[in-house]
């Protein structure tokens, strides 16, 4: 019970960083006693990589998973974390040239259809 007393004290606006005002601890965001206090906090720009040491690998921007990876041991975890700092790479090179946006969220998940006349 005290571990849940903490978490609710401790709880603060999705938006703007400050804490909840009594009485709206239970909700995500200010709204309920007036608008928030300070401006909203900045987005991430960057997408990060988490592994997360329990066999997944995902990586993120605003909290939104953009790709995942699940490994069994140390050298696929290696192997996958460099897919995954590779994918940041031109995830990043595409939002520079202004094409992130455009291109199919899993573009390496979609097969291309064989040739008409391929056997």
């Amino acid at each position: 019970m005290t571990e849940v007393c903490s978490d609710i004290s401790d709880a603060t606006c999705g938006l703007c960083g400050e804490p909840m005002p009594a009485g709206e601890t239970m909700f995500k965001f200010h709204g309920y006693s007036g608008p928030c206090p300070k401006p909203p906090l900045p987005k991430d720009t960057q997408p990060r990589v988490i592994d997360f040491d329990d066999g997944e690998i995902s990586v993120r921007l605003d909290g939104k998973e953009l790709r995942g990876w699940s490994y069994k041991d140390d050298t696929e975890r290696r192997t996958k974390m460099l897919c995954a700092r590779e994918y940041v790479e031109g995830w990043c090179d595409g939002r520079s040239l202004g094409v992130v946006g455009t291109l199919p969220r899993y573009p390496d998940a979609v097969s291309p259809e064989p040739p008409e006349n391929a056997q």
